[in-house]
C-alpha cells in the first residue's frame, strides 16, 4: 500500500510544461506550482521536498524548436510550500479539476541532471515510480531514493530553502517557525535547528543557563570546557524541533553532549511543557524546563 513519505516524484510531461524554459529562468522567479494526484491531495505539507522527473520526452519538432531532446533523469528538486488546493478556474482547460501545490525550486540541476540509471534496482535508493514512471501527477517517493539524489546534486547544504537565518531571530519568531515547519522532513528541520542554534535567540538562551551544559548538570558530571576570548565558558545550544506546539525547545550543551544529540547514540524521548528526557548510551537523562521559559 502506498503511504506518505513527506518526498515526492513529480512526473513532467514535456509536452505540457516546457521545463526548459522554466528553469531557465530559475535565478529571477524560483517559485512555481505543480499539478498533484487527486488521491494525494491531503498529503502534502509545507517543508517537504521532491524530484522533479522527465522520463521520454516526446515533444514534437515543432515544440523543440531545434532543441535536443532531454535525457530521462531528475532536473531540480523542490519544495513544498503548503498544502494542495483545487486549481482555480482561470488557469485554463487543463487546469480544470486538478489540485496544485505551490513550489519553490531549490536546486536547479537543468544543466546537470541526475540520470535515472543512477538508481539501482538491488540498492536501497531504488524507487520504481522513480526509475520507470507511473501515469500520474505525483508519487510519494523513498526517502533513501531522495537522499540518494540530493548527494549526487552536491548535499543538503546546497538546497537553496525558502526558510532563512532572518526568520528565526526572536522567540516568537522561532515558535511561529516551529509552528509552520513542524510536518517538514528532516533536512528542511535541521536547517531550521542551526539557524536557531547560531542565531541571538542562542546567545540570549547561553546567558539566562548561565553557559552551563544542561546535560551534563542533569547527569551531575562536569566535562572539560574552555574560557571564550570574551571570558565566559564556551557552550553551545542545540534545538529540538518539537513535535506538536511545545515551546522552549532549547538546550545549552557543551561540545561533547552537542556532537553526541547529534551523531551519537542519543534519542529525544519526550519533549513536553514540563521536561526534556532524553536517552545518551541507554541512560535516561530528564531536564526539568522549570522556571526559565525560552
Amino acid at each position: 500500500m502506498i503511504q506518505p513519505t513527506g518526498y515526492w516524484t513529480f512526473f513532467c510531461n514535456t509536452k505540457q510544461w516546457d521545463i526548459e524554459v522554466d528553469l531557465s529562468r530559475v535565478s529571477g522567479n524560483p517559485y512555481d506550482i505543480f499539478s498533484v494526484t487527486r488521491w494525494q491531495k491531503d498529503w502534502f505539507r509545507k517543508g517537504q521536498l521532491g524530484l522533479v522527473r522527465v522520463g521520454m520526452d516526446q515533444r514534437t519538432k515543432d515544440q523543440l524548436k531545434g532543441r535536443q531532446r532531454l535525457k530521462r533523469g531528475i532536473y531540480t528538486i523542490a519544495e513544498i510550500l503548503g498544502e494542495a488546493y483545487p486549481a482555480s478556474e482561470d488557469r485554463g482547460a487543463y487546469w480544470t479539476g486538478r489540485y496544485i501545490v505551490d513550489i519553490r525550486y531549490v536546486r536547479n540541476l537543468l544543466q546537470t541532471p541526475i540520470s535515472l540509471r543512477y538508481f539501482h534496482e538491488d540498492t536501497p535508493e531504488y524507487d520504481k515510480y522513480l526509475v520507470h514512471g507511473f501515469q500520474a501527477s505525483s508519487m510519494p517517493l523513498k526517502p533513501e531514493a531522495f537522499a540518494a539524489a540530493v548527494a549526487g546534486a552536491g548535499g543538503a547544504d546546497l538546497l537553496d530553502l525558502e526558510v532563512n537565518r532572518s526568520m528565526v531571530q526572536v522567540q516568537e519568531e522561532i515558535l511561529d517557525v516551529e509552528r509552520i515547519y513542524q510536518d517538514a522532513v528532516p533536512e528542511v528541520q535541521e536547517r531550521i535547528s542551526r539557524y536557531i542554534e547560531t542565531g541571538r535567540a542562542a546567545e540570549e538562551y547561553k546567558q539566562l543557563q548561565g553557559y552551563t551544559c544542561q546535560i551534563c548538570g542533569a547527569m551531575g558530571i562536569e566535562l572539560p570546557s574552555f574560557q571564550t576570548k570574551y571570558g565566559r565558558p564556551y557552550i553551545e545550544v542545540h534545538h529540538i524541533m518539537p513535535k506538536g506546539l511545545v515551546t522552549h525547545n532549547l538546550l545549552t550543551v557543551c561540545p561533547l553532549h552537542h556532537r553526541q544529540l547529534h551523531y551519537g547514540n542519543a534519542e529525544v524521548l519526550e519533549n513536553s511543557k514540563e521536561r526534556i528526557l532524553l536517552q545518551i548510551d541507554a541512560q535516561a537523562v530528564e531536564i526539568r524546563k522549570g522556571a526559565v521559559r525560552f
